[in-house]
């Protein structure tokens, strides 16, 4: 993106952050900046609504993000990450997973082609 469009994106995202929005509970007016932290703090915490398996019945509790934990902290830090950052960090447990499972089933199809 060019310098210039950058600070047009970021100029209208400040004056959107500014105005005031109405809370869930419909009671008071916050600024939407104010909505997307307690949205971020909230995700970070795990503080969401338990969803519900229709078909069990169970009640799954939503679990803390630990990436928005260290985006929070990072943020009540000071500290803003890049997107080189972002890019440098680790892959999680599931993603591992995901990428062994598909070099293995890449390995048989091959191995079944031959």
């Amino acid at each position: 993106m060019s310098r210039s469009l950058e600070r047009l994106v970021t100029q209208h995202l400040r004056r959107l952050a500014g105005e005031k929005v109405e809370t869930e509970n419909g009671e008071t007016l916050i600024s939407r900046a104010e909505k997307l932290a307690l949205t971020m703090w909230n995700i970070a915490l795990g503080t969401g609504p338990p969803e519900i398996n229709e078909k069990t019945g169970k009640i799954k509790r939503v679990k803390p993000d630990a990436e928005m934990i260290r985006t929070v902290l990072d943020r009540l830090e000071g500290r803003v990450s890049t997107t080189e950052e972002i890019d440098k960090r680790e892959e999680n447990i599931p993603d591992k997973i995901s990428a062994v499972g598909k070099l293995k089933i890449n390995k048989i199809s091959e191995v079944n082609n031959e």
